[in-house]
């Protein structure tokens, strides 16, 4: 029986971990492909578009990425309701997960967005939304702590997350 109990940490471990390296894999494709956009634009740096059809891109830059900010953050609070409705750990967590990704998502796809704009218009202004863009994902790094929250675990589940960090040290 303690076999199975410790079976069930451990994939709480490599739940958080598999989490972080999803995280990581994201927030590392933004950089390298904002410095690759930064490197590209370096070299043809004559190439940029009229002013005045750039003015369109630093206008729609910010509204999508207003408008999946707005879009994370509510299917964000209408989904965790459901998700702490669920009374089994496992569900709860891989519900939590398939909504992280969607979040995960949500964030990245402005940024990219803006990079592609930023490429095409060259309108240097679109650093700024990159970078905002940036900055939001990195605040949805998952923790323990932010998953504990978030789901209002119990205390039973709280007991059960903590044995993750002993099986990590052996």
């Amino acid at each position: 029986m303690q076999d199975n109990a410790t079976k069930n940490q451990q994939s709480l471990g490599a739940y958080l971990k598999a989490l972080n390296i999803l995280f990581y894999a994201i927030f590392t494709g933004q950089l390298l492909f904002a410095f690759i956009i930064y490197v590209l634009l370096k070299i043809n740096a004559a190439r940029a578009m009229p002013q005045n059809e750039q003015r369109v891109f630093e206008y729609v830059v910010p509204v999508v990425l207003f408008l999946c900010m707005a879009a994370s953050w509510t299917l964000f609070k209408k989904r965790i309701e459901l998700i702490k409705q669920e009374t089994n750990l496992s569900a709860q967590l891989n519900a939590y997960r398939a909504l992280y990704i969607l979040r995960f998502a949500l964030a990245e796809a402005p940024v990219l967005f803006a990079l592609i704009i930023l490429f095409v218009s060259g309108a240097q202004i679109i650093w700024l939304f990159v970078l905002i863009g940036i900055v939001s994902f990195i605040t949805l790094r998952p923790t323990k702590e932010r998953i504990t929250k978030e789901l209002e675990l119990s205390s039973n589940d709280m007991d059960e997350l903590e044995g993750v960090d002993e099986i990590k040290e052996q």
